[in-house]
């Protein structure tokens, strides 16, 4: 059975690696500082391409004493919330 969630004669929303917002993996990564409001938190991650530079923040939710990954916040104002909602349709 196959599971369709897109036209196949559409690009899927999301192209590429959600947690570094590439196709191809960095050559390096920075953590930032954690950014922290009760149970939530944000953390920047600089990741390099090969001299270039993009910004994903990680927005963190705490549950129980895990921090999860809640949702990605992308340098163009997108999200990967956002993203998956416009896969659902």
């Amino acid at each position: 059975m196959l599971l369709q969630f897109f036209p196949l004669d559409e690009p899927p929303a999301i192209n590429g690696d959600p947690f570094t917002n590439s196709q191809k993996y960095p050559s390096g990564f920075t953590v930032g500082a954690v950014l922290r409001a009760g149970s939530r938190a944000t953390v920047a991650v600089r990741f390099d391409e090969g001299g270039r530079y993009k910004i994903v923040e990680y927005r963190l939710q705490l549950a129980g004493t895990t921090w999860r990954v809640d949702d990605l916040h992308y340098p163009d104002g997108a999200t990967f919330r956002g993203l998956l909602k416009s896969v659902k349709g």
